[in-house]
């Protein structure tokens, strides 16, 4: 039971410090774009979506297209975190819509001396979330 309890708090505190409350990372991804037959698009940097995402709680990050998170261009992706090292983190998160649009995401975050994310990259998969009838896939990455 002591060893259940323990590993229950180590788990808990090891969620807050994947991302800490609050904190807030600009994203950019990479990619390609798939719209129908022979229809695709790549994008990077100069031409991608921006967001940004602040996590919410131990199991919630929140997304927006906006860096301010104005209401109604925000989503929430449920989150699990796992330890990889002292200070690297694995997550795994996804989220499904209504209208049957989805966006998965994994990937790994670097931790500072402080436990604090201090860049995040991962590879996604997700579609209709940036254009009905699109999917897209790629890789992303934290930017200053």
């Amino acid at each position: 039971m002591k060893i259940i309890a323990i590993s229950i708090l180590f788990f808990v505190s090891f969620c807050s410090m994947a991302f800490s409350a609050g904190e807030t990372f600009k994203i950019e991804t990479t990619g390609t774009e798939y719209c129908g037959d022979f229809l695709f698009s790549n994008f990077s940097a100069g031409n991608n979506v921006d967001f940004w995402i602040r996590e919410q709680s131990e199991d919630e990050i929140l997304v927006s297209f906006t860096p301010d998170f104005k209401h109604g261009t925000t989503f929430f992706i449920h989150m699990t975190y796992f330890m990889a090292s002292k200070n690297k983190t694995a997550f795994v998160g996804e989220v499904f819509f209504e209208d049957d649009s989805w966006l998965s995401i994994f990937g790994k975050s670097t931790l500072d001396k402080n436990g604090m994310a201090k860049s995040i990259q991962g590879t996604f998969i997700q579609n209709g979330v940036i254009r009905p009838a699109c999917f897209s896939s790629g890789t992303f990455k934290t930017v200053k």
